[in-house]
């Protein structure tokens, strides 16, 4: 298993483990700490009591060849779940990122070649695979013939799905390709690792709250309104991890192999996130439009907003809409639809601000 101790891995990790899997987490070190203290902590976070089950940790890398990892010790796997990925948007830094999100792909996918038990193969991708298209896309790759992308981390997750499927297609191996929308923390109590995304448009708004009792105090106390970017219709697909992990264990028991689309299949607007998520933080005077405010210290702070979330435009500005109709076929009575509230915006927002969006 790659991914932990990031955020998709880690809870996947902690749910295979407390249903009784054993797992081999593959991982490097960094900050001074080793693969196995690092994996050791992200689980503890998630649940600690899966740290009594059997797993181990390989200390190695997905951009080296054999994934810089002892072979013999993969010769039991049954099953690879690959959910390691660069996610960086940035098109100058084009290439790192498709190191890992391509590159490190190919590097797990041969060391399928140590592993004679193995029976299935697990993509976590993305779906805005989609790119910068308008309209329905369903669960398969038929829009990929021309696809316009936004941003780098896009187009290198397609590029890995590609290879995916081009190499089930030779080895025979059953391949599940799963394509999350935008993931948030846990709907229970807001556990995440990483505020990246949604959180990142907050971090910056968050920040502002103290800015904006500055400008009040400049303005005699009257409220403000601050313009931020986007269309309040577009729809925000957001999902809570624990709805995402709850999915992919119910896909992988039905082991129908193919392309899943989990994401909410109604989901909440860009305006809703951001009109809950800007009042929880206490900055009510916020609404979407491309106009810039006339007040001076307003105006900086609008800038400062389109600064933090140029990285997530596309997905402010964008309708795709994703067919959810094989994960609803797959798990028929069991497929349960992930809606969003105010009340989970405010448990994700409070676990985040209580540790200072430094997760």
């Amino acid at each position: 298993m790659t991914g932990a101790p990031g955020f998709i891995g880690t809870f996947m990790g902690a749910s295979f483990l407390s249903g009784g899997d054993r797992v081999i987490f593959l991982a490097r070190p960094g900050n001074g700490e080793t693969a196995f203290r690092r994996v050791e902590k992200s689980l503890t976070l998630v649940d600690a009591s899966v740290l009594t089950k059997e797993f181990q940790v390989l200390d190695g890398d997905v951009t080296l060849e054999d994934c810089g990892i002892p072979i013999e010790a993969l010769s039991g796997v049954t099953t690879i779940f690959h959910a390691a990925g660069k996610l960086d948007y940035s098109w100058a830094k084009r290439d790192e990122t498709a190191k890992v999100n391509v590159g490190g792909t190919k590097n797990i996918l041969k060391l399928a070649r140590y592993m004679p038990a193995l029976k299935r193969v697990v993509f976590i991708s993305t779906a805005y695979v989609c790119g910068s298209r308008q309209g329905e896309f369903r669960e398969d790759h038929k829009f990929c013939e021309k696809p316009i992308f936004d941003n780098a981390y896009e187009l290198t997750k397609l590029k890995g799905e590609n290879y995916v499927r081009a190499w089930s297609r030779k080895s025979k191996i059953d391949t599940f390709i799963l394509r999350p929308s935008i993931v948030v923390g846990r709907s229970s109590d807001g556990a995440v690792i990483g505020c990246t995304g949604f959180y990142s448009f907050m971090k910056v708004i968050n920040a502002i709250v103290d800015s904006q009792r500055i400008v009040c105090d400049h303005l005699n106390g009257e409220n403000f309104i601050l313009n931020v970017p986007g269309d309040e219709k577009a729809p925000l697909n957001i999902t809570p991890v624990d709805w995402l992990v709850d999915m992919t264990n119910k896909i992988l028991d039905r082991n129908v192999p193919g392309i899943y689309h989990v994401v909410a299949e109604r989901p909440e607007t860009y305006g809703f996130w951001l009109d809950v998520g800007s009042k929880y933080l206490g900055l009510p005077g916020v609404c979407v439009s491309n106009r810039q405010s006339s007040e001076r210290s307003i105006a900086i702070l609008e800038r400062m907003v389109k600064r933090g979330v140029s990285s997530y435009r596309c997905f402010i500005e964008r309708h795709p809409i994703f067919d959810v109709s094989n994960l609803k076929r797959v798990l028929g009575d069991s497929y349960v639809p992930c809606h969003a509230d105010e009340q989970l915006v405010h448990t994700i927002l409070k676990y985040a601000r209580e540790r200072n969006f430094a997760i």
